[in-house]
């Protein structure tokens, strides 16, 4: 198992937990950053295409939002408008994730629920 998918099953496991309330007296807020501090990069990749790397972060904040990395470049996409929210990839880069979340905007939505749920994302198609 890699380091991604240890992360990942922890931060799920530390979600779940606030969601069910199983820490006693522990507030929401607590409850967060020890989430936070269990599984702090937690990030899972849930495309990949093109040499480009599109993840969500868990409970991330709002608004809804993907990373896109390409060749050590960053950038921060709103799911909604699609506006780049901070970073910058190539031209050619930028306009293929543009291109790929334009189709599947959709599944974007409902890992972003997912995400917020500390439930496990799925993985989305990438572009052809």
């Amino acid at each position: 198992m890699d380091l991604e998918a240890v992360a990942g099953e922890m931060a799920q496991q530390a979600f779940g937990q606030l969601a069910t309330g199983v820490v006693a007296g522990e507030d929401e807020e607590d409850a967060l950053h020890r989430c936070a501090m269990i599984a702090p990069t937690s990030m899972p990749r849930i495309s990949e295409f093109f040499g480009i790397v599109i993840r969500m972060f868990y409970n991330d904040h709002l608004p809804a939002h993907f990373h896109a990395d390409y060749g050590g470049s960053e950038a921060v996409y709103a799911v909604e408008t699609l506006d780049v929210l901070r970073g910058r990839l190539p031209r050619r880069a930028h306009a293929l994730v543009v291109e790929w979340a334009t189709l599947r905007r959709s599944e974007l939505r409902a890992d972003w629920d997912k995400a917020r749920e500390g439930l496990a994302l799925d993985d989305i198609e990438p572009l052809d």
